[in-house]
């Protein structure tokens, strides 16, 4: 008997079991809906439809399954790294900005504040020395000793204040004015003299001969000051009433805030006038510009610059500004009366995109900047936050609204640089690791591959040419588990072919033994289907 006569008999045997075993009868497969006995009908019908979906729908391949899962995963991973390595940068250093501005808000407010405590302590030392006759106005020496002791004063704080002045009951202004020459950069001072006619001079002077005066720049007769702003602020006069800001105001092209105090003798039975203290208000800009240009953060340059940090400074009642660190910005305007004045929060914002919409916020909450004592919000572009600029004696009226705009790209510039460095970086591995994810799916799916091909093979009795693809393992995967297969499948193949031999062997035999002496021999074995044979 031929090799294949006894493989197609070994097949056939097999499969007519499987045939008696389903049921189906006739020696084909049956029918392909035919249920299981007890299976219910519905069974058969989720079959057929498996079969038409895997019809229309091929098999995908297991290295694109690989390739797909494993890089999905690593994509994942890398965008989770990346997003979680960003939100938490972004956290801390948007902790740290907002700690840098308040901490830049506070310096400023000290400095500012110091200004104002100056200012104040100066009039209430005046009160003092009116009030022990030190200074007076009764008698020429008496007079010349005030005014004296006020340029003194002056002279001593010129860097804090721009005047020191005192008012008669009956109108007549008295004292000393300083500033600053840009260009020159030495102070110059200015005297006014009222005498008890109302006769009233204006003069510059050199501080250390006071008597002689350089030269007179204005005079007037019958000057009378009782009308003037800084007389009627603390009207009607009380004795122990504290000091008095007026609001920022306009003066030869200069915003000013004076302060004001009513003087009255020891007793406090008789009022003597005003004493008074002037502050220049451009002081305020150039601590704002100072204490930008020292933090190391970009400084706008003008109004419409963009991505540049800001300091604005605001009375709080009005909304008017008296400040500001950017260069060239306007503070003043003059109004329908000729008056000048300063430019309101809303106004600027035709110019300064950044007022702009930080007036837009604040409206939008019905509120004024000076309503809370801090804000802290997002602008587009900007982080702001202000604070509250106050007088350290409690009773004072004066109270200002520093604001700052921090440009977002200052603050999460160097993180966005960093992450977008990060992203490539990841992206690159990522990349890379799905390359390498593809090529081991590859190797993978050609090990299984073979396996199949090998099994095809076997299916079709082609013992030789799998023992011969793999002789000496040959082929073999790296991988542990599919050489374990790889190796189990060639040791069932090389099995399967002894026992093959052998059964070609004895069949034989057996053939050989009963074709000599026409006798019959029975013999009962075992096929490999598992059912009994008899020969």
């Amino acid at each position: 008997m031929s090799d294949n006569t006894v493989q197609r008999r070994i097949f056939n045997s097999g499969s007519a079991a499987t045939d008696d075993s389903g049921g189906g009868g006739g020696g084909g497969s049956g029918n392909a809906l035919a249920n299981a006995p007890g299976e219910p009908a519905k069974f058969g019908l989720l079959r057929a439809a498996r079969r038409e979906c895997r019809r229309i729908v091929p098999p995908i391949p297991l290295a694109l399954v690989l390739a797909v899962f494993i890089g999905s995963v690593q994509v994942l991973v890398g965008l989770l790294a990346w997003n979680f390595t960003y939100t938490s940068g972004q956290r801390t250093t948007l902790n740290f900005s907002t700690d840098l501005q308040r901490e830049l808000l506070a310096h400023a407010v000290s400095k500012l504040r110091l200004n104002i405590n100056t200012a104040e302590r100066l009039v209430t030392v005046q009160r003092a020395m009116w009030a022990s006759r030190s200074f007076g106005v009764t008698s020429a020496a008496l007079k010349n000793q005030t005014m004296t002791e006020l340029l003194s004063t002056l002279v001593q704080y010129k860097d804090m204040v721009a005047s020191q002045t005192f008012t008669t009951a009956a109108g007549g202004l008295n004292g000393y004015y300083v500033s600053k020459d840009a260009v020159k950069g030495v102070y110059e001072y200015t005297q006014w003299s009222t005498d008890a006619q109302g006769n009233y001079v204006q003069a510059t002077i050199n501080p250390d001969r006071p008597g002689t005066p350089l030269a007179i720049t204005d005079s007037m007769a019958g000057y009378n000051a009782t009308g003037e702003l800084w007389v009627t602020q603390v009207q009607p006069p009380r004795v122990r009433s504290p000091a008095v800001w007026s609001n920022a105001y306009g003066w030869q092209n200069i915003l000013w805030l004076t302060l004001s105090l009513a003087l009255f003798d020891s007793d406090g039975s008789t009022y003597l006038g005003v004493g008074c203290t002037d502050l220049d208000l451009g002081f305020i800009s150039g601590i704002l510009k100072d204490i930008l240009a020292k933090s190391t953060i970009k400084s706008a340059t003008n109004a419409t610059s963009s991505q540049t940090a800001a300091m604005y400074v605001f009375e709080a009642a009005t909304d008017a500004i008296i400040g500001t660190s950017v260069t060239g910005q306007m503070l003043l305007t003059t109004d329908s009366t000729g008056v000048d004045r300063s430019l309101t929060l809303a106004e600027l914002g035709s110019v300064d995109t950044r007022l702009s919409a930080i007036n837009s916020f604040v409206r939008s909450k019905n509120m004024r900047l000076g309503d809370q004592d801090r804000w802290s919000f997002t602008i587009p572009g900007y982080y702001v936050e202000t604070s509250i600029v106050t007088s350290s004696n409690p009773a004072s009226n004066v109270r200002w609204v520093i604001v700052q705009a921090l440009p977002d790209d200052t603050i999460l510039g160097v993180i966005r640089a960093g992450t977008s460095q990060t992203a490539a970086t990841a992206g690159a591995l990522v990349g890379v690791g799905i390359i390498l994810s593809t090529a081991f799916a590859l190797m993978v799916a050609r090990s299984l591959r073979r396996i199949s091909e090998d099994l095809d093979k076997l299916a079709r009795f082609e013992f030789n040419a799998v023992i011969s693809n793999k002789a000496e393992l040959r082929n073999t995967s790296m991988i542990g588990e599919v050489f374990d297969i790889q190796a189990a499948f060639f040791e069932m193949v090389r099995a399967f072919s002894r026992d093959m031999r052998d059964s070609r062997r004895t069949s034989g035999d057996r053939t050989s033994m009963t074709g000599g002496g026409g006798a019959t021999t029975t013999q009962t074995g075992t096929n490999y289907n598992g059912t009994r044979t008899t020969h």
